[in-house]
């Protein structure tokens, strides 16, 4: 079992929720939030001197970062474990590689990609001990 801890509701668990959650990241509506658009920028800036060939993008959401990640990589595998979110992603995008999963418990053998790329969830976690887990959890099957 799962510590409790890790454990979070599905927020994103229907379809309706993952839309409206697109609906508002998307880019044509940065020109209301400034902070998205500059935070994207800071985001690609970050990446100008990052180098590989995959990369794994987790938790993928709907896609906000797959065109800045796929015009720097030749494989980026998506990752979330709503199946309403990805299902959004993949209409979004068209990404070929994406699976539903736990990002605690990655379903990719060690070092499987060169980089991975947790975008916007820090935050959201409550705890340095879920922090640290999370970190080891990506860190396992990364190479960088």
């Amino acid at each position: 079992m799962k510590d409790p801890d890790l454990v979070r509701p599905e927020r994103y668990r229907h379809i309706e929720n993952a839309v409206e959650y697109d609906r508002h990241i998307r880019p044509e509506n940065f020109g209301r939030r400034l902070s998205h658009w500059l935070e994207i920028r800071a985001f690609e800036r970050a990446l100008t001197r990052i180098r590989g060939i995959d990369v794994l993008d987790a938790p993928c959401g709907t896609g906000r970062i797959h065109r800045i990640l796929s015009n720097r990589f030749s494989v980026v595998v998506s990752l979330d474990s709503s199946e309403s979110m990805l299902k959004m992603h993949g209409s979004n995008t068209g990404a070929e590689e994406i699976c539903c999963g736990d990002i605690f418990c990655l379903p990719f053998r060690d070092e499987r990609f060169d980089w991975a790329v947790v975008y916007r969830l820090f935050h959201h976690l409550q705890s340095h001990e879920i922090r640290v887990a999370l970190l080891k959890s990506i860190g396992r099957v990364s190479r960088n």
